[in-house]
C-alpha cells in the first residue's frame, strides 16, 4: 500500500517517494536473503534425505536381494525340517534297536541260566 504523497512535482514528494522505494528495495532484499537461506535449508534437507532413502535402482536392488534371502531363508527352513523328520526317524529307530537289544540280552540270560541249569543237572547225572 502507498503512503499518502503531497501533490506532484514537490521536492517533499520526491524524498518521500525515495523513501518509500529504498525501505521496499530493503523489504525485497531482506526477503530474497530469508528465501535463499530457506532455499538452502532445504536444499541440505534434500541431500540428507537422499543419503538416507537410497535412488530407485538402489531400492531395486535392496528388493532383489531381500527376496533372495527370503529364497535361501525359506530353503534352510525346509533343510531344517528334513533334518528334524530325519533326527525323529533315527530316534524311532534307535529306540527300537534298543527294545530289540534289551529283548537280546534277556534272551541271552534266559539262555544262559539254562545251559548252566542243564550243565549241572547232565553233571550231577553223571554222578550217579
Amino acid at each position: 500500500e502507498l503512503p499518502k504523497l503531497p501533490p506532484c512535482g514537490t521536492l517533499a514528494r520526491r524524498i518521500q517517494l525515495q523513501e518509500h522505494v529504498h525501505e521496499r528495495v530493503l523489504l525485497i532484499q531482506q526477503t530474497t536473503d530469508e528465501l535463499q537461506q530457506l532455499h538452502g535449508a532445504v536444499s541440505r534437507r534434500h541431500s540428507e534425505l537422499q543419503r538416507q532413502c537410497p535412488p530407485e535402482v538402489h531400492v531395486q536392488e535392496l528388493r532383489r536381494k531381500i527376496s533372495e534371502v527370503e529364497q535361501q531363508t525359506g530353503s534352510a527352513e525346509e533343510t531344517v525340517l528334513d533334518m528334524l523328520a530325519d533326527a525323529r526317524r533315527w530316534d524311532h529307530d534307535i529306540r527300537h534297536l534298543r527294545l530289540e537289544l534289551e529283548a537280546s540280552q534277556l534272551r541271552g540270560q534266559e539262555l544262559a541260566a539254562l545251559v548252566k541249569a542243564d550243565q549241572n543237572l547232565c553233571g550231577s547225572s553223571d554222578s550217579w
